[in-house]
């Protein structure tokens, strides 16, 4: 991506780092959140249960 007047600088081994551990966090969240609602959807879809108070 070009920035206007001049040239853009390669990302720092720094500014790396940094973006994916920030990739990495929102990952794990987004994989976290979809698990738990994958695990809602699936106890909604089940038979009840008289075990369950």
């Amino acid at each position: 991506m070009a920035v206007p007047g001049g040239v853009r600088e390669p990302l720092s081994q720094e500014g790396c780092s940094y973006i994916q551990n920030r990739i990495s966090e929102n990952l794990e969240k987004i994989i976290e959140s979809d698990s738990v609602k994958r695990e809602k959807i699936t106890k909604s879809m089940l038979p009840y249960d008289e075990n369950v108070t």
